[in-house]
């Protein structure tokens, strides 16, 4: 896909919008994008990558695959954000070698994961439908979140099983990979900041347009050189 390019290309992958696993009719999946990582890797032309991010966040799901390609790169690679990097955006933002947003008013941050759902059984009702739902003992763990949260109102098991296991692998990943301020007052909790205040407590590296962050890149592929020659 890269083999028409220049040598020492900096390419750029986009991620626009929510972030979703699988490619819809109107965006791409971040799967496509992580494939985009690996074959900028093998590619002898890409030098470094540019993730251009404008997200509110999106699925879990979506990470995988993402992180795995960025983990796995051998090229630096620097998160630009133009607009908004929150939630599982900032996720991935985290693992990359640096994090510049284009504007101090840029939005960082919103570590934290949430579910909504909607609960149906009025609307049914209503319209005279009536659900059963049936389980064997065998089975008495399935669903068992969503159905005590429809039926009791309880949250507990959807929080303690599902949101809180998710909320703290989060953290763990962005204090393993910035060096935040973690006595700042919800940064690990959800908080939303403006770049400016991102800069003050390590959620980001600095506060530059494109030009300046392409020469970023550039300076970690210098660096990146200079390492490898000093173990040959």
């Amino acid at each position: 896909i890269f083999s028409d390019i220049t040598e020492e290309t900096v390419i750029i992958v986009p991620i626009i919008g929510t972030m979703f696993k699988y490619d819809n009719w109107w965006n791409y999946g971040c799967d496509y994008y992580a494939n985009l990582i690996r074959q900028a890797n093998e590619s002898e032309n890409v030098s470094g990558i540019i993730i251009l991010m404008n997200t509110p966040g999106g699925s879990v799901q979506s990470l995988i695959q993402l992180e795995d390609a960025i983990r796995n790169s051998v090229k630096p690679i620097v998160t630009v954000v133009d607009g908004m990097c929150c939630s599982c955006g900032y996720y991935i933002a985290s693992l990359t070698d640096k994090v510049v947003a284009m504007h101090r008013m840029c939005e960082i941050g919103s570590i934290g994961v949430m579910a909504r759902f909607q609960d149906p059984t009025k609307m049914y009702e209503d319209a005279g439908v009536k659900i059963y739902e049936v389980y064997p003992p065998e089975s008495n763990y399935k669903n068992k979140d969503t159905r005590e949260l429809f039926a009791k109102g309880d949250s507990k098991w959807l929080i303690d099983e599902s949101l809180s296991p998710w909320a703290k692998h989060f953290q763990n990943i962005v204090k393993e990979n910035r060096n935040i301020d973690e006595n700042i007052e919800g940064i690990i909790n959800g908080r939303v900041f403006y770049a400016y205040d991102a800069q003050e407590n390590g959620m980001i590296d600095g506060i530059m347009n494109m030009d300046q962050a392409v020469g970023l890149v550039k300076d970690l592929i210098s660096e990146k050189k200079t390492m490898a020659s000093l173990f040959k």
